[in-house]
């Protein structure tokens, strides 16, 4: 996974799709926008980013869009404004990494990264850093997961 300011400057034709989702600032800076325009219009901005360098891509933020080049987008469960603060993109990624190595696909890891993390900080509202935040996150999974084995019942 790789963060989009390890990206360089001059992009290439295509990146892998399951780099690390920019923030509002770095996908700006990718697209050659001002990131109030990105901020404006978050879901325009994820498809453009979509469509001819990525794959599956997530504009990350307390909102957080998953883009597809077909120009689909999903929206993962809204989190807490805080959760938008630096490092969270870093824990996200390990999120959706370990996702990715359990076999989802890029888009799906990307939805349930994104929501993973904006339930923990709901669960146990904050502000806190991202560190504390994804040690939160067995416990909700566990909870979650009994929910779901209960629902099924």
């Amino acid at each position: 996974m790789l963060d989009a300011d390890a990206l360089p400057r001059r992009l290439p034709d295509t990146v892998p799709g399951n780099c690390r989702p920019p923030h509002a600032g770095e996908l700006a800076r990718l697209l050659g926008r001002d990131r109030a325009e990105v901020e404006a219009d978050p879901v325009a901005a994820a498809r453009t980013a979509a469509a001819p360098l990525w794959r599956d891509r997530v504009a990350e933020g307390s909102t957080q869009y998953v883009a597809e080049p077909s120009g689909r987008v999903t929206l993962a469960v809204e989190g807490p404004a805080w959760t938008a603060q630096a490092g969270s993109g870093d824990t996200l990624a390990g999120i959706c990494g370990t996702l990715l190595a359990a076999g989802l696909s890029a888009r799906w890891a990307g939805v349930l990264g994104a929501s993973i993390q904006a339930l923990t900080a709901a669960a146990k509202p904050g502000p806190y850093p991202p560190d504390a935040l994804a040690h939160r996150m067995p416990g909700v999974l566990a909870k979650l997961a009994g929910r779901a084995a209960g629902a099924r019942d």
